[in-house]
């Protein structure tokens, strides 16, 4: 199976999700077989819906984060205009420990801040069993908040963290390389 035709944006996310799924299959919801599966509309709608930020290099993506709005039915217990939920956190692995990581959710933490000048809570979920990602955000700031949940069709458990806003962080754009781009995903 192909790559079905995406165009701009919608196209450099299909293919940083497919290289996360590839590399890092046991840190992501979706198999290699769901992410075929997905339609162009797909593509499209993830770029619409969600704040997606990448660090580029001239010749690749090596980095991708999403912010997205607290499901209201299922994340009740969640500010619905003070948080953002952060997703599919991926760095290319021969880039990891570089704070490459670190950089990209601070460049996206503060483009949802100047988004939502409100937003000052962050919140995502990662499996238990995931100790490179959990030592992660806990060296981030993240802490855990007691609560879990089981992931139906995996039978896994996600551990929800949270990270507050720090107002006198160093800004991501102070500390990058001349070789590589931040940016935000657009719609096409």
């Amino acid at each position: 199976m192909g790559e079905p035709p995406l165009q701009g944006d919608a196209r450099v996310l299909y293919r940083a999700i497919r290289k996360s799924i590839l590399t890092s299959p046991d840190a992501f919801f979706m198999s290699q077989k769901e992410f075929g599966e997905k339609s162009v509309d797909y593509w499209r709608h993830e770029v619409q819906t969600a704040t997606w930020a990448v660090i580029e290099t001239r010749e690749e993506v090596i980095g991708v984060a999403a912010a997205r709005h607290p499901d209201p039915d299922e994340d009740t217990d969640v500010d619905q205009h003070r948080a953002r939920f952060i997703e599919s956190a991926w760095i290319v692995p021969r880039h990891r420990r570089r704070q490459k990581g670190t950089l990209l959710m601070t460049f996206l933490f503060e483009e949802e801040r100047r988004r939502h000048p409100q937003v000052d809570e962050f919140l995502l979920w990662v499996f238990d069993d995931n100790e490179s990602a959990k030592s992660f955000y806990e060296k981030m700031g993240f802490e855990y908040t007691d609560v879990s949940k089981k992931h139906g069709p995996s039978g896994r458990t996600e551990l929800r963290y949270r990270y507050m806003w720090d107002p006198d962080s160093i800004p991501a754009s102070a500390r990058t390389s001349p070789n590589e781009t931040f940016r935000i995903l657009n719609a096409e």
